[in-house]
């Protein structure tokens, strides 16, 4: 059990936040051999101080005080408060996607477009039972359907005085429960050590005019991603230690030997702080058990990647948790129902390390494996039928070299079982989409191959059949088994340059000679979906928000380049695309959410109505 002490009887908040700004320092070297859990707080410590010498290159001369002194440190770390497991779920995960064609992607119950039909994601706005809920400036605004569009009931400042800079905010739904994610950028001073702080912030509700407080977790590190199974809330942090740090460590002790001696195990595995608002009580410890951190043979690097599995279904909301980690980094995170697997660059390889959330409230390590080159996004992996596919990019040789890997899933490795190579010689992957037994893969340099991928045998999966166009796309969105759209840019085809705003149609019924049906030109100007599919919209029509061209940059001296944004809406045909609107903001638009006969468009500004039979706006809501 986690102590749990009176607000009122413990230190000033400004010294919890010292408390939890201690500096962190990991190690991360995986290969396909998989992960040793860590023997304990003592075994862990001693790892990271091995990893802090070794990565400095130091000698070091063990004594037998020093010795000592590890045991007793190491006896009060085992003995230090831990959190105990999540309470199981009551809602089922394999309920959740039931029926769903997992690889062809949904929009969710909260509105957003996600990688997997039945695995939410967490993003800046989420919707239910006729309100939306917003997450912007460290404010959480609610926002209630009305007749005439929408009408703002409630709001609940989120800002904390400790940790003024929050860069990345975003939020999960589950019935009565919102969580809201807040993560600063890194903090460069000698206690923080250059890491980050995330907050996790479980709010009430049950009444959506009246939201409520009810916990708030804080610990040092990156919110990386969230995902949302049924009621189980599955959360990545990922903790890198500061460099710099490190080295003024060395130097105040003159770069003796046993300089690592005064290293702690709180400045590599994170503490948190818990508070309930409800009754006024604080506990903390570490964010997982020291025999849950699994450790790589080889310590060469200075990252940790924790996964928090909440239960928000019949449990004690973010009250309680199972925590699992690997030394590694874990840059991309994928997620199934049943899976979770976090991939990090340790270049020229990528490494992928599985979690196992088939029992969501016992997260159980599940192996690891690498693969040559770097993933360009989430979409570069897909598990299907007990094998993971991962599309990669290899850009430290001339030429540069994508391939694909498939490996089995399900023991304590993954194994390579097939591989195809030979996508986009000289070429960089620019998207990926999976589709059952189907891969699809672009890549760029001056023109726009298309690559259709028979998966069919993992063993050896092969190229089905190829498209060169000019330009690429960004982001690819199924829309049937046979029709695949693309948001992306033209280019010239003889230097590669950016022309302006593309969305093509491809027919790939025919794997073997897929054909680009047709294609909008939309000007001098980027989309959001480019790079974050959560930015894009299908629902019978095509939603694409764009922003002004990055290349801008070039405005005449006293011009001004363009700020505002518009909202594309197109109709797709099965052999055609239709401009039917274009909605001009102020601003960029950031998301769109379809809600019955109107659309509701939020941009940095305003929360707009927009009718969706003839896409006249409505109303304009400022926040």
């Amino acid at each position: 059990m986690r102590r749990r002490l009176p607000l009122a009887l413990i230190v000033p908040a400004f010294l919890i936040a010292a408390a939890l700004a201690i500096p962190a320092l990991v190690a991360d070297r995986a290969g396909a051999a998989p992960l040793a859990p860590a023997g304990g707080c003592g075994d862990l410590l001693d790892y990271f101080r091995e990893a802090a010498r070794d990565h400095l290159g130091l000698a070091y001369g063990e004594t037998e005080a020093v010795a000592e002194e590890a045991e007793e440190e190491a006896a009060t770390a085992d003995s230090a408060p831990m959190p105990a497991a999540a309470a199981s779920s009551s809602a089922s995960a394999a309920e959740a996607a039931a029926e769903a064609p997992a690889d062809l992607g949904a929009r969710s119950a909260t509105g957003t477009n996600v990688q997997v039909a039945g695995v939410d994601e967490s993003d800046i706005i989420k919707t239910a039972r006729g309100y939306i809920y917003i997450l912007s400036d460290d404010r959480l605004r609610v926002a209630r359907i009305i007749p005439d569009g929408a009408e703002f009931v409630a709001g609940l400042d989120l800002r904390d005085p400790f940790a003024p800079e929050m860069q990345r905010r975003e939020l999960l739904l589950f019935r009565d429960t919102l969580l809201a994610f807040r993560s600063t950028g890194p903090a460069w001073d000698y206690w923080h050590g250059g890491a980050e702080r995330t907050q996790i912030i479980e709010i009430d509700i049950s009444d959506p005019r009246r939201p409520r407080l009810a916990r708030t977790l804080d610990t040092y590190g990156s919110f990386n991603a969230a995902r949302l199974v049924g009621g189980s809330a599955r959360v990545v942090l990922q903790r890198e230690a500061a460099r710099d740090v490190l080295w003024r460590r060395a130097e105040e002790a003159r770069w003796r030997d046993g300089w690592t001696d005064g290293l702690q195990l709180g400045e590599w595995l994170p503490i948190y702080s818990l508070t309930d608002h409800r009754d006024g009580t604080w506990s903390y410890g570490y964010t997982a058990e020291c025999n849950n951190i699994h450790l790589p043979s080889d310590p060469a690097s200075l990252g940790t990647t924790l996964l928090l599995a909440f239960d928000l279904a019949g449990g004690d909301g973010i009250g309680d948790w199972a925590g699992i980690g690997v030394v590694a980094s874990g840059a991309t995170v994928y997620a199934t129902v049943d899976s979770l697997y976090v991939a990090g660059d340790r270049h020229p390889d990528t490494a992928i390390h599985r979690f196992d959330l088939a029992r969501p409230s016992e997260p159980r390590y599940a192996g690891s494996g690498s693969v040559s080159g770097q993933l360009i996004n989430q979409f570069a992996m897909s598990e299907y039928e007990g094998h993971l596919r991962v599309a990669a990019t290899r850009t430290d040789v001339w030429p540069s070299v994508s391939e694909l890997t498939v490996f089995r899933v399900g023991g304590e490795t993954l194994d390579q079982v097939g591989k195809a190579g030979g996508l986009g010689t000289t070429e960089t992957i620019y998207a990926v989409r999976f589709l059952g037994e189907r891969g699809y893969v672009v890549t760029f340099r001056q023109v726009d191959p298309l690559y259709v991928l028979d998966l069919s045998d993992p063993a050896d999966p092969t190229v089905a059949g190829e498209l060169k166009i000019p330009g690429y796309s960004r982001y690819l969105h199924p829309l049937s088994q046979d029709l695949l759209l693309g948001v992306g840019q033209d280019a010239d085809p003889g230097t590669g340059w950016p022309l302006g705003l593309q969305i093509s149609l491809f027919d790939v019924s025919d794997p073997s000679a897929p054909v680009q049906l047709d294609r909008l030109e939309l000007g001098d100007a980027e989309s959001a979906a480019e790079f974050d599919h959560r930015a894009f919209t299908y629902d019978g029509t095509a939603y694409i928000p764009a922003g002004p061209s990055s290349n801008q940059w070039w405005v005449e001296p006293g011009g001004e380049a363009e700020t505002g944004g518009a909202l594309y809406a197109i109709a797709v045909e099965p052999d055609a695309l239709t401009l039917e609107a274009t909605l001009r903001f102020s601003s960029p638009p950031l998301r769109s959410l379809p809600i019955r006969n109107r659309l509701y468009v939020l941009t940095g500004e305003e929360l707009a109505t927009v009718e969706r039979d003839d896409h006249e706006l409505r109303q304009r809501l400022p926040y």
